[in-house]
């Protein structure tokens, strides 16, 4: 899974075994402890729309760590979308949109 997303996506993907896969997994609230499958540095739009479809095509879960907070359910085996490079993600439970900023630039 996590070369296609290569494939799929700008951003870092994170995988176990990965130099970075500890680091990027751990959300803030050590209360749940993450197993995902691959963890995917969304660079924008359409690499959360990416990490979604892959999660959707393989069947497996999907979550997103906006802030390095966290979700409260774990995405095991699945996919773990960081958004925290993005400037904004704006999310409507009852319409089940997402709506995501750009890429924030460093100094």
């Amino acid at each position: 899974m996590n070369d296609n997303l290569r494939e799929r996506v700008e951003g870092a993907v994170h995988a176990p075994g990965d130099e970075r896969y500890e680091a990027e997994r751990r959300p803030w609230n050590r209360l749940v402890d993450h197993r995902p499958a691959v963890v995917v540095e969304a660079a924008g739009p359409g690499d959360v729309r990416a990490a979604l479809l892959t999660a959707r095509e393989r069947e497996v879960p999907f979550a997103v760590q906006s802030t390095g907070h966290g979700t409260l359910v774990p995405a095991d085996g699945g996919v773990l979308v960081k958004t925290t490079p993005m400037a904004s993600v704006r999310v409507n439970p009852e319409r089940r949109t997402a709506r995501v900023g750009l890429v924030k630039t460093r100094p």
